[in-house]
């Protein structure tokens, strides 16, 4: 299976809650992920087909396209 990080569970239970939510707000949200760790993780769960972006950077929302059951 997929092994993601805590980093990456961290990330996508922020969106699930908050599909708004902003990289700048999971970065402060989160304390313990750097700017260039949440758009690297956001970039990885992309890839791995966990994470959708619908709509523009302005009004738009992720999608977590994953269920955690």
């Amino acid at each position: 299976g997929m092994a993601l990080t805590d980093s990456q569970i961290s990330i996508l239970t922020q969106i699930a809650n908050n599909p708004k939510i902003t990289r700048k707000e999971i970065e402060e949200e989160n304390g313990s992920i750097t700017a260039d760790g949440v758009k690297y993780n956001i970039a990885r769960l992309q890839e791995l087909g966990l994470l959708r972006r619908e709509g523009g950077r302005k009004n738009g929302q992720w999608e977590v396209t994953l269920d955690l059951g």
